[in-house]
């Protein structure tokens, strides 16, 4: 009976959940098929690479044995295929530490270090795919775009209409808001280092300034007096 011991190389990348007890399933990307490392790749071959990486989601360790003979009889493949794609993935998904009696002496994966070689980024490895095929499915992130305010009048070009919209139902008084726009702009000049922002900063500053204005106006409002034909009913 032949043993073969494995050592998966980044195995986290195929259970991304520590917390469950029994895995039931293991991911992959769906570019792999699509990697260099696996053009060469046959059906059985692929099967006997499913099989390998669904021991480690059975055994959750690094390095394992694998009953060469079992394997062999469950997948329906030949040892040839088994022997092949551990050495055309060997370096790439996983180490082969050791073989015995199954892998001819001077194949490249018995003179292979059986050190875990370390993968970067840049390699043309299993490793490198799955970074790459994830990274593939996250949208481009841009750098979000900045405004600087030059004059009261630059407010109406940073937000939209709907947002203007917000501000006329909650501050229904356009003397109101010229004014405070005003003020802003007053106010950044002697702020400059406050004066540059998102469409979403400059919206959070505007509605802070115009609740806190409009409360005060409110406020300064109920302790006038009241007239009558704008005379002081005192008089």
């Amino acid at each position: 009976m032949d043993h073969i011991t494995i050592r998966l190389i980044n195995a986290e990348q195929y259970i991304k959940r520590k917390d469950v007890q029994n895995i039931s399933w293991f991911a992959l990307p769906i570019a792999l098929l699509d990697h260099p490392d696996f053009f060469g790749i046959t059906g059985n071959e692929f099967k006997a690479f499913f099989y390998i990486i669904s021991l480690y989601g059975k055994l959750k360790k690094y390095e394992y044995q694998i009953n060469t003979d079992h394997c062999c009889h469950n997948l329906q493949i030949s040892k040839d295929d088994l022997n092949n794609v551990l050495k055309k993935l060997h370096g790439k998904a996983w180490q082969v530490v050791d073989f015995i009696d199954h892998v001819t002496p001077t194949s490249q994966i018995c003179t292979e270090t059986s050190r875990p070689r370390t993968a970067t980024y840049k390699q043309t490895n299993i490793q490198t795919n799955i970074i790459s095929s994830s990274e593939l499915e996250k949208p481009a992130s841009s750098k979000k775009q900045t405004f600087k305010i030059s004059g009261p009048q630059d407010f109406h070009e940073i937000f939209s209409e709907n947002i203007f919209q917000n501000f006329n139902q909650l501050y229904p008084d356009a003397d109101f808001q010229k004014r405070e726009f005003t003020k802003m702009h007053t106010w950044l000049i002697s702020n400059p280092k406050k004066n540059l922002k998102t469409e979403r900063g400059w919206t959070q500053f505007v509605a802070n300034w115009f609740d806190r204005a409009w409360n005060q106006n409110q406020s300064s409002a109920q302790k006038r007096p009241a007239t009558l034909f704008g005379m002081d009913p005192s008089l």
